[in-house]
Protein backbone atom coordinates (compact mmCIF):
# COMPACT_ATOMS: atom_id res chain seq x y z
CA UNK A 1 0.00 0.00 0.00
CA UNK A 2 2.43 2.20 0.94
CA UNK A 3 4.50 1.61 -2.42
CA UNK A 4 1.47 2.11 -3.99
CA UNK A 5 1.43 6.22 -2.13
CA UNK A 6 4.46 6.72 -3.32
CA UNK A 7 3.86 5.70 -7.04
CA UNK A 8 0.34 8.11 -6.71
CA UNK A 9 2.51 11.04 -5.72
CA UNK A 10 5.25 10.92 -7.94
CA UNK A 11 2.62 10.48 -10.57
CA UNK A 12 0.39 13.40 -9.51
CA UNK A 13 3.64 15.20 -9.75
CA UNK A 14 4.75 14.68 -13.32
CA UNK A 15 0.91 15.31 -14.01
CA UNK A 16 1.77 18.62 -12.32
CA UNK A 17 4.92 19.40 -14.15
CA UNK A 18 2.60 18.68 -17.71
CA UNK A 19 -0.08 20.76 -16.98
CA UNK A 20 1.89 23.66 -15.46
CA UNK A 21 4.82 23.53 -18.54
CA UNK A 22 3.34 26.11 -21.14
CA UNK A 23 2.86 28.61 -17.83
CA UNK A 24 6.34 30.51 -16.60
CA UNK A 25 5.45 30.85 -12.91
CA UNK A 26 7.50 32.16 -10.12
CA UNK A 27 6.94 32.80 -6.08
CA UNK A 28 8.54 35.81 -4.56
CA UNK A 29 9.25 34.67 -0.70
CA UNK A 30 11.60 37.06 -0.47
CA UNK A 31 11.71 40.01 1.99
CA UNK A 32 9.77 42.96 0.82
CA UNK A 33 9.22 41.26 -2.65
CA UNK A 34 12.27 42.11 -3.89
CA UNK A 35 11.73 40.04 -7.16
CA UNK A 36 7.87 41.67 -8.05
CA UNK A 37 7.60 44.68 -9.84
CA UNK A 38 5.83 48.23 -7.95
CA UNK A 39 2.44 48.98 -8.35
CA UNK A 40 3.81 52.33 -9.72
CA UNK A 41 6.05 50.46 -12.29
CA UNK A 42 2.98 48.04 -13.21
CA UNK A 43 0.44 51.01 -13.48
CA UNK A 44 3.74 52.79 -16.08
CA UNK A 45 3.78 50.03 -17.97
CA UNK A 46 -0.25 49.80 -18.34
CA UNK A 47 -0.22 52.85 -19.73
CA UNK A 48 2.76 52.48 -22.75
CA UNK A 49 0.75 52.73 -26.04
CA UNK A 50 3.91 51.96 -27.95
CA UNK A 51 6.26 49.33 -28.23
CA UNK A 52 9.31 50.00 -26.03
CA UNK A 53 12.60 47.88 -26.41
CA UNK A 54 14.70 47.07 -23.55
CA UNK A 55 18.13 45.75 -24.86
CA UNK A 56 20.79 44.09 -22.37
CA UNK A 57 24.34 44.42 -23.86
CA UNK A 58 26.36 41.44 -21.78
CA UNK A 59 29.20 39.42 -22.59
CA UNK A 60 28.86 35.68 -22.62
CA UNK A 61 32.06 34.92 -20.46
CA UNK A 62 31.63 37.45 -17.68
CA UNK A 63 33.62 36.89 -14.54
CA UNK A 64 32.13 34.45 -12.54
CA UNK A 65 31.37 37.16 -9.78
CA UNK A 66 29.00 38.95 -12.35
CA UNK A 67 27.10 35.91 -13.06
CA UNK A 68 24.34 36.44 -9.74
CA UNK A 69 24.06 39.71 -11.08
CA UNK A 70 23.56 39.09 -14.64
CA UNK A 71 20.58 36.88 -13.94
CA UNK A 72 19.10 39.03 -10.91
CA UNK A 73 19.20 41.95 -14.46
CA UNK A 74 17.45 39.42 -16.51
CA UNK A 75 15.15 38.43 -14.18
CA UNK A 76 14.08 41.85 -13.41
CA UNK A 77 13.55 42.77 -17.46
CA UNK A 78 11.57 39.29 -18.11
CA UNK A 79 9.34 40.77 -15.00
CA UNK A 80 8.87 43.94 -17.64
CA UNK A 81 8.11 42.11 -20.58
CA UNK A 82 5.89 39.81 -18.86
CA UNK A 83 3.51 42.70 -17.22
CA UNK A 84 3.46 43.92 -20.75
CA UNK A 85 3.68 42.15 -24.49
CA UNK A 86 4.30 45.92 -25.49
CA UNK A 87 7.93 45.29 -24.28
CA UNK A 88 10.38 43.90 -26.23
CA UNK A 89 13.22 42.42 -24.34
CA UNK A 90 16.69 41.60 -26.11
CA UNK A 91 19.77 39.77 -24.85
CA UNK A 92 22.79 40.76 -26.83
CA UNK A 93 26.37 40.02 -26.61
CA UNK A 94 28.50 42.75 -28.27
CA UNK A 95 31.40 40.65 -28.86
CA UNK A 96 29.79 38.08 -30.92
CA UNK A 97 28.34 40.75 -33.44
CA UNK A 98 30.08 43.12 -35.12
CA UNK A 99 26.28 44.78 -35.47
CA UNK A 100 25.55 45.18 -31.63
CA UNK A 101 29.12 45.76 -31.47
CA UNK A 102 28.76 49.55 -33.49
CA UNK A 103 25.50 50.08 -31.42
CA UNK A 104 27.11 49.56 -28.27
CA UNK A 105 29.44 52.06 -29.24
CA UNK A 106 27.40 54.67 -30.55
CA UNK A 107 24.70 54.72 -28.17
CA UNK A 108 27.82 54.97 -25.23
CA UNK A 109 28.10 51.40 -23.86
CA UNK A 110 31.92 50.95 -22.77
CA UNK A 111 33.74 48.16 -22.36
CA UNK A 112 34.39 47.31 -18.64
CA UNK A 113 37.31 45.91 -17.41
CA UNK A 114 37.11 43.35 -14.11
CA UNK A 115 40.01 41.63 -12.94
CA UNK A 116 39.58 38.19 -10.38
CA UNK A 117 41.46 35.76 -9.15
CA UNK A 118 42.09 32.43 -11.24
CA UNK A 119 44.16 29.86 -10.65
CA UNK A 120 46.09 31.51 -7.96
CA UNK A 121 46.79 34.76 -10.64
CA UNK A 122 44.58 37.83 -11.34
CA UNK A 123 43.11 37.52 -14.95
CA UNK A 124 41.92 40.69 -16.38
CA UNK A 125 38.61 40.75 -18.61
CA UNK A 126 36.72 42.82 -21.10
CA UNK A 127 33.16 43.11 -20.71
CA UNK A 128 29.98 44.67 -21.87
CA UNK A 129 27.03 45.33 -19.24
CA UNK A 130 24.54 48.35 -19.97
CA UNK A 131 20.86 48.81 -20.91
CA UNK A 132 19.34 50.67 -23.87
CA UNK A 133 16.00 51.53 -23.56
CA UNK A 134 14.13 53.15 -26.77
CA UNK A 135 10.66 54.07 -27.48
CA UNK A 136 10.26 55.94 -30.83
CA UNK A 137 13.36 58.00 -31.75
CA UNK A 138 13.84 58.27 -28.39
CA UNK A 139 16.77 56.65 -25.87
CA UNK A 140 17.84 56.46 -22.55
CA UNK A 141 20.73 54.71 -22.18
CA UNK A 142 22.73 52.82 -18.95
CA UNK A 143 26.23 52.42 -19.54
CA UNK A 144 26.97 50.14 -16.34
CA UNK A 145 24.67 48.41 -13.64
CA UNK A 146 26.83 48.16 -10.85
CA UNK A 147 23.81 46.80 -8.30
CA UNK A 148 19.70 45.72 -8.69
CA UNK A 149 19.25 47.38 -5.56
CA UNK A 150 17.83 50.81 -7.46
CA UNK A 151 17.71 49.63 -10.97
CA UNK A 152 13.88 48.90 -10.88
CA UNK A 153 13.45 52.71 -10.27
CA UNK A 154 15.90 53.93 -12.81
CA UNK A 155 14.05 51.68 -15.97
CA UNK A 156 10.73 52.87 -14.45
CA UNK A 157 12.23 56.51 -14.54
CA UNK A 158 13.58 56.09 -17.90
CA UNK A 159 10.11 54.27 -19.37
CA UNK A 160 8.30 57.02 -17.91
CA UNK A 161 10.56 59.91 -19.40
CA UNK A 162 10.68 58.10 -22.83
CA UNK A 163 7.04 57.52 -23.37
CA UNK A 164 5.36 60.83 -21.27
CA UNK A 165 3.26 62.94 -24.10
CA UNK A 166 3.95 66.10 -21.93
CA UNK A 167 7.70 65.98 -22.25
CA UNK A 168 7.55 67.88 -18.55
CA UNK A 169 9.94 70.53 -17.64
CA UNK A 170 11.44 72.00 -14.40
CA UNK A 171 13.27 74.91 -14.42
CA UNK A 172 15.97 75.62 -12.15
CA UNK A 173 15.99 79.96 -10.97
CA UNK A 174 19.02 81.48 -9.10
CA UNK A 175 21.40 78.75 -9.86
CA UNK A 176 23.93 78.13 -12.57
CA UNK A 177 24.02 75.08 -14.83
CA UNK A 178 28.23 75.23 -14.03
CA UNK A 179 27.81 74.76 -10.31
CA UNK A 180 30.89 73.64 -8.39
CA UNK A 181 29.75 69.78 -7.53
CA UNK A 182 32.19 69.43 -4.79
CA UNK A 183 30.40 72.09 -3.24
CA UNK A 184 27.02 71.54 -4.74
CA UNK A 185 26.54 67.98 -4.47
CA UNK A 186 23.21 68.31 -3.22
CA UNK A 187 22.45 70.13 -6.30
CA UNK A 188 24.15 68.09 -8.10
CA UNK A 189 22.08 64.48 -6.85
CA UNK A 190 18.78 66.90 -6.75
CA UNK A 191 19.28 67.50 -10.47
CA UNK A 192 20.68 63.73 -11.60
CA UNK A 193 17.44 62.59 -10.37
CA UNK A 194 15.19 65.13 -11.80
CA UNK A 195 17.07 64.19 -14.84
CA UNK A 196 16.23 60.66 -14.82
CA UNK A 197 12.08 61.69 -15.33
CA UNK A 198 12.22 65.41 -16.51
CA UNK A 199 13.54 67.85 -18.62
CA UNK A 200 15.48 69.70 -16.33
CA UNK A 201 16.72 73.76 -17.38
CA UNK A 202 18.85 76.50 -16.18
CA UNK A 203 17.18 79.94 -16.84
CA UNK A 204 16.84 83.33 -15.40
CA UNK A 205 12.90 83.57 -16.55
CA UNK A 206 10.25 81.54 -15.95
CA UNK A 207 8.70 80.05 -19.31
CA UNK A 208 4.53 78.97 -19.96
CA UNK A 209 5.57 75.17 -20.42
CA UNK A 210 7.08 74.76 -16.83
CA UNK A 211 5.50 72.13 -14.73
CA UNK A 212 7.31 73.17 -11.81
CA UNK A 213 9.93 75.89 -11.21
CA UNK A 214 12.29 75.45 -8.27
CA UNK A 215 13.92 79.35 -6.96
CA UNK A 216 17.41 79.14 -4.56
CA UNK A 217 18.69 81.70 -2.81
CA UNK A 218 22.47 81.58 -3.91
CA UNK A 219 23.08 84.41 -1.16
CA UNK A 220 23.91 86.35 -4.15
CA UNK A 221 21.21 87.13 -6.13
CA UNK A 222 19.02 89.94 -5.77
CA UNK A 223 15.31 89.60 -7.54
CA UNK A 224 14.19 92.49 -9.35
CA UNK A 225 10.90 93.90 -9.67
CA UNK A 226 10.28 92.41 -13.05
CA UNK A 227 11.33 88.97 -12.08
CA UNK A 228 9.16 88.83 -8.55
CA UNK A 229 6.31 89.95 -10.70
CA UNK A 230 7.04 86.89 -13.23
CA UNK A 231 6.87 84.76 -10.38
CA UNK A 232 3.30 85.75 -9.00
CA UNK A 233 2.36 85.31 -12.40
CA UNK A 234 2.79 82.22 -13.36
CA UNK A 235 1.67 81.52 -9.49
CA UNK A 236 -1.63 83.02 -10.17
CA UNK A 237 -1.80 80.68 -13.77
CA UNK A 238 -1.78 78.01 -11.57
CA UNK A 239 2.32 77.22 -11.51
CA UNK A 240 3.82 74.71 -8.99
CA UNK A 241 7.47 76.99 -7.26
CA UNK A 242 9.46 75.24 -4.88
CA UNK A 243 11.53 77.87 -2.73
CA UNK A 244 14.61 77.58 -1.31
CA UNK A 245 15.40 80.25 0.63
CA UNK A 246 17.42 81.46 3.78
CA UNK A 247 16.04 83.46 6.42
CA UNK A 248 19.64 85.46 6.38
CA UNK A 249 22.75 85.76 4.61
CA UNK A 250 26.99 84.80 5.45
CA UNK A 251 29.09 86.47 4.46
CA UNK A 252 32.93 85.34 4.14
CA UNK A 253 33.72 86.02 7.23
CA UNK A 254 30.89 84.61 8.99
CA UNK A 255 28.82 87.45 9.63
CA UNK A 256 25.26 87.60 9.36
CA UNK A 257 22.94 90.45 7.54
CA UNK A 258 19.29 90.52 6.34
CA UNK A 259 18.45 88.12 2.74
CA UNK A 260 18.38 90.48 0.21
CA UNK A 261 17.03 88.47 -2.31
CA UNK A 262 13.65 90.30 -2.34
CA UNK A 263 11.37 87.15 -2.95
CA UNK A 264 10.13 88.27 0.79
CA UNK A 265 7.66 90.51 -1.58
CA UNK A 266 6.11 87.21 -3.15
CA UNK A 267 5.94 85.73 0.24
CA UNK A 268 4.24 88.57 1.54
CA UNK A 269 1.18 87.50 -1.39
CA UNK A 270 0.31 84.75 0.67
CA UNK A 271 0.84 85.92 4.23
CA UNK A 272 4.08 84.76 5.15
CA UNK A 273 5.60 87.64 6.79
CA UNK A 274 9.32 86.38 8.47
CA UNK A 275 10.90 83.16 7.25
CA UNK A 276 11.41 80.68 9.83
CA UNK A 277 12.46 77.94 7.90
CA UNK A 278 14.69 77.05 4.86
CA UNK A 279 12.58 75.33 2.39
CA UNK A 280 8.96 77.01 1.43
CA UNK A 281 6.92 75.49 -0.98
CA UNK A 282 4.17 77.36 -2.73
CA UNK A 283 1.65 76.12 -5.51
Amino acid sequence: MKKLGGVFIIGLFFLFNLLLSPFSLRMDFSKNKAYNLSSSTKKILNKLEKPITMKFFVSSDIPTKLIPLKNAVIDLLNEYKKQNNKVDLKIVDPKNDNKTLDEAKSVGIPELQFSQLEKDKYALSKVYFGILISYQDKKEVFSQVSDTASLEYNLTAAIYKLSNKDNAKVEIIGQSETFNPNTDDQLASLTKVLRQQFEVVFTDKISDSAKTVLIFDNNQKIYSDEETNSIKKYLNNGGKVIFFVDGIWVEDNFTTQPTKNNLEKVFRDYGIVRLAIFLTSIS
